[in-house]
C-alpha cells in the first residue's frame, strides 16, 4: 500500500473501483470467505480454467484470487511488477474477469502481449506479439535493453533515447530490458 493511503478492506470490485484512493493503490490482495472446501461457480471455474489450464476448478481458489487481485487499478510503477510478473494466461483470466473495470483495457494490452515490463520476453504465441514497441514513459537513468534474434545474435540494443524512439520486434526475437519501465506496442 502507498503510505498516503491507509490499509483498507473492500468487499467487492465495485467498492475498489469507486474508492477515492483507487488510483494510488500500489497493490491488492484478494481473499476468500465462504464454504470450505471452495466450491466454484460456473463463472469462477471458467476463470480458473483460463488462469491455470488443467487444474481442477475446486483446487483453483488461489488462481481465481490472483486474477481477481489483478483487476484492481494500480500505478504504472506497480503495473510493471504486477502485470510483468504474471503469466499471460493469468492476465487473460483477469481480462476475462473484469473487462469493464477502469483498468480493464490496460489488462487487455498486457494479456495480449502488447505491453511488457523490465525482464526478458520472447515474441511467441504466449509472449509478446510482433510489431514496433516503445517505452511508455521516460525511464530513469541506467535503462538498457537489447533485442536478440532466434540464432542468438544481437539485432539491436540501446538506452532510453532509442527505446523511446521505438524498436521492431519480429517473431522469435527476445527483448531484454533493465530499468526501462513499460514497453508498449505502437504499430
Amino acid at each position: 500500500m502507498n503510505e498516503a493511503v491507509p490499509d483498507v478492506t473492500y468487499t467487492s470490485l465495485a467498492e475498489v473501483w469507486a474508492s477515492s484512493g483507487y488510483v494510488r493503490l500500489d497493490s491488492c490482495t484478494a481473499s476468500y470467505e465462504g464454504p470450505d472446501p471452495f466450491e466454484p461457480t460456473e463463472d469462477e471455474a471458467r476463470i480458473i480454467s483460463i488462469a491455470e489450464p488443467g487444474v481442477p476448478a475446486y483446487e483453483g481458489l488461489d488462481a481465481y484470487l490472483t486474477a481477481l487481485s489483478l483487476c484492481s487499478r494500480v500505478s504504472d510503477e506497480a503495473a510493471s511488477e504486477l502485470f510483468g510478473g504474471s503469466s499471460r494466461q493469468m492476465l487473460q483470466a483477469a481480462s476475462e474477469l473484469c473487462p469493464r473495470a477502469p483498468q480493464g483495457r490496460i489488462i487487455g494490452f498486457w494479456s495480449s502481449g502488447e505491453r511488457a515490463a523490465d525482464g526478458e520476453y520472447a515474441v511467441t504465441n504466449d509472449g509478446l506479439v510482433p510489431g514496433r514497441f516503445h517505452l511508455r514513459k521516460t525511464p530513469p537513468a541506467g535503462c538498457t535493453w537489447s533485442v536478440t534474434a532466434s540464432d542468438g545474435s544481437t539485432k539491436a540494443n540501446g538506452g532510453a533515447a532509442e527505446g523511446q524512439s521505438g524498436i521492431l520486434l519480429e517473431e522469435k526475437d527476445v527483448l531484454a530490458s533493465d530499468k526501462c519501465g513499460i514497453w508498449e506496442k505502437i504499430e
